[in-house]
């Protein structure tokens, strides 16, 4: 099990997704910790996104919900880390479980 889920909601624009997941990856390694991205997507937009992040070491969680909210209740559904970081461009929230 991961310590830390971090959960990143795509946004409408997806500006900066690739470069995003990636610095996420690069900082969780930098810090020895052990966690999993996950990254919830409207299902509309998984084809875009799997395309986008092809060779990320992530896992793309399609939705049914369009809002962020909903995205991010469905990666914290999906998540198994002790704690969980959910942001997006715009937001930033650390919630710790259990």
């Amino acid at each position: 099990m991961s310590a830390l889920s971090i959960i990143l909601a795509v946004t409408e624009e997806g500006a900066y997704l690739r470069e995003t997941v990636e610095a996420a990856i690069a900082a969780s390694q930098g810090c020895g910790v052990d966690a999993e991205l996950i990254v919830p997507v409207a299902a509309a937009d998984a084809d875009m996104v799997q395309q986008v992040l092809h060779g990320c070491a992530c896992s793309l969680l399609p939705c049914n919900g369009k809002s962020l909210a909903a995205r991010w209740n469905a990666g914290a559904a999906d998540a198994a880390g002790q704690i969980f970081f959910s942001f997006c461009m715009r937001v930033l929230s650390l919630r710790r479980t259990g």
